[in-house]
């Protein structure tokens, strides 16, 4: 139980190797007053006769199990409390992630509309602001919230708008490539928040 205690810790990011130094003090003094209590009753002390000071070793052993259980569980609070906030603010981070990708995935679906399009004047706004989301999308969230997944993908996606907006709105051999680059880009920052939960 405690191996996967530590093991369930160590995989959120939090050092046991303060927690187990603990353990191990707290061992060696129960350990040593169990040498004590066992040395006086095999009586090769003269402690063993004295009834009163059998007494006090009794409060000092209960003191003793007191403070290490009041120890122990002001640890394990602490430790709760450590894994819960970062399970929390994994869940809030990918919460933000998933909303991200879902409003690209939302704005890139235009692109079939923009091709069906007769005006070239609105093809090329319309273009123009899919590559002004991409960029953005690149330079707010890619290297901020998903540590540059997808940065090639998405350098594709812009070249490929970049492509459709020097052709005079004939976009329509470059729609395919689009569709395909954009669910891989889609597909790749879906399993980084996969992996991170």
């Amino acid at each position: 139980m405690i191996k996967t205690l530590f093991t369930s810790l160590e995989k959120i990011g939090i050092s046991t190797k303060w927690i187990k130094t603990v353990c191990w003090i707290l061992f060696g003094i129960v350990l040593l007053s169990l040498g004590i209590f066992a040395y006086d009753f095999a009586g090769k002390s003269e402690l063993v006769t004295d009834i009163t000071l059998w007494g006090y070793f009794g409060d000092f052993w209960w003191n003793l199990v007191t403070a290490l259980a009041t120890i122990l569980n002001l640890v394990a609070f602490i430790t709760i409390t450590i894994m819960v906030a970062k399970m929390s603010e994994n869940q809030a981070n990918n919460q933000i992630k998933m909303e991200c990708v879902m409003e690209l995935q939302k704005n890139l679906a235009n692109i079939i509309s923009i091709g069906l399009d007769k005006n070239i004047d609105i093809k090329k706004q319309n273009l123009s602001v899919i590559h002004a989301l991409l960029l953005s999308f690149k330079n707010a969230y890619l290297s901020v919230l998903f540590s540059n997944t997808g940065m090639n993908e998405i350098e594709e996606l812009i070249k490929i708008i970049a492509e459709m907006k020097s052709q005079n709105g004939d976009i329509s051999d470059k729609i395919s490539d689009f569709i395909e680059k954009r669910d891989i880009l889609l597909k790749v920052l879906l399993q980084e928040i996969q992996q991170k939960k």
